[in-house]
């Protein structure tokens, strides 16, 4: 059997056109035994037009966490997977090893210049995200690459200002430095 209560405040809610209803007096009582007889008179009826609801914005959606290329993997694409038999393989390997070595964005490699590699200090000067200047280091290793690649570069294309360069003798962009990553990471499973 329904209670005066219910009766009441459906047909205040339709009479009004009311988007929420909140009762006070009772608290938590009268929201858990809303379908019960309650018959108690010193409840408050108060009719909100708008609800509030609604300026709420949604919880973001949770990112995936990215997925990460195991050591051993990265090890074996480097060694591997791009062979230096050309000056393209040799530039390929490379822009993995610094990818990896450097921690360095794509877009920062892409507009790396020659003068703001220095393999004798062992640091690269990277202009990042909001035009801010770090300096990062990096190995022996990675140094002697850079080194041999500075040299086929400049029997095949002259003197560059961009430490990499595309087919063309021009700096490489950031989606080439991608299909590059991307092509080589093929080998990986998952």
């Amino acid at each position: 059997p329904q209670s005066r209560l219910d009766k009441g405040l459906a047909a205040l809610v339709r009479e009004r056109g009311a988007d929420l209803v909140v009762i006070e007096g009772m608290g938590r009582a009268v929201h858990t035994n809303y379908h019960a007889a309650l018959r108690c008179e010193s409840l408050k009826l108060g009719v909100i037009k708008v609800n509030p609801i609604q300026a709420l914005r949604p919880p973001k959606a949770d990112k995936p966490l990215p997925v990460y290329v195991p050591t051993e993997d990265v090890n074996r694409i480097i060694d591997e997977v791009v062979t230096p038999t050309d000056w393209r393989g040799q530039r390929d390997q490379l822009i993995l090893s610094i990818l990896y070595e450097c921690g360095l964005r794509r877009s920062e490699l892409a507009h790396l210049v020659d003068a703001d590699v220095d393999t004798k200090l062992r640091q690269l000067k990277v202009l990042g995200k909001g035009r801010k200047e770090r300096i990062v280091p990096f190995g022996e290793g990675l140094a002697q690459m850079i080194e041999a690649w500075r040299e086929e570069r400049t029997k095949l294309f002259g003197l560059t200002k961009s430490l990499l360069v595309s087919s063309s003798g021009e700096a490489m962009s950031p989606e080439a430095i991608y299909s590059v990553v991307h092509q080589a990471l093929r080998s990986v499973p998952n």
